[in-house]
């Protein structure tokens, strides 16, 4: 080997090793197991196959928020704004093999969407979760209370249900086909209380993230044992 090729050998080998490594790139979103089937490029695990998942003590701070609505914006402010009411009535999801933009997704009929389509379960593999609402003026039709239970018994009579079973009241799993823990949303209106007027999800490498001034985060991972993200829903309450 001749010295001028000997040293484009050295830079090579310098510039190699010195090259930034995405810092995601390591945490482990989505098996690659041949062991379970993989319907439109995602994994379907069995609940009983359990992922761990740990705090990325390494980046910790990454984390992003995306707001599903937030009715206390005037129209025009806001893209989120897609009807006209004061509080959030209703939620429930559509799960699906296929992404919202393939021809095979089925649109819901009768609610509204996520503008952006953000799917719950986002690098923890399974079926793409998307969330629907509708919202009303009326201030008793108002959800006022919204929680998350874990565990294939921890369904309740105010459990949200899954579109992709209309008509009939199928409650929605939130880890559909992505394994780890059975999870469930739960919302209610009660007719007294805070009144639900914003909805979204945190996400992040970190159990410890927090959302945004003016919104509460709901206890309860929405990709626990299925690895990924740590997922959580927000609230916008007002009185």
């Amino acid at each position: 080997m001749n010295a001028k090729l000997s040293v484009i050998v050295a830079v090579l080998f310098l510039i190699s090793g010195c090259t930034k490594e995405d810092p995601y790139s390591s945490v482990e979103f989505q098996s690659t197991s041949n062991e379970f089937p993989v319907i439109n490029g995602r994994i379907q695990y069995p609940h009983d196959y359990y992922k761990e998942k740990t705090d990325s003590l390494e980046f910790p701070g990454f984390y992003k928020v995306h707001i599903l609505v937030d009715l206390s914006k005037k129209e025009g402010d806001t893209k989120d704004i897609l009807l006209s009411g004061s509080y959030i009535s209703y939620i429930a999801i559509n799960t699906s093999y296929w992404d919202h933009e393939s021809i095979f997704y089925v649109e819901p009929a009768d609610c509204w969407a996520d503008p952006d389509f953000e799917d719950l379960n986002e690098g923890a593999g399974g079926r793409y979760i998307y969330w629907y609402y509708n919202s009303s003026t009326v201030a008793s039709e108002a959800i006022t209370k919204f929680w998350v239970t874990l565990g294939k018994r921890n369904k309740t009579n105010y459990t949200c249900t899954d579109l992709r079973f209309a008509p009939y009241y199928h409650p929605a799993d939130l880890n559909d086909g992505a394994g780890g823990d059975y999870i469930w949303a739960n919302a209610q209106a009660t007719g007294t209380g805070n009144k639900m007027q914003g909805l979204g999800v945190i996400m992040g490498t970190s159990s410890s993230i927090e959302p945004p001034s003016g919104w509460v985060k709901i206890d309860g991972d929405l990709n626990s044992g299925a690895g990924g993200y740590y997922i959580y829903f927000i609230v916008k309450w007002i009185s």
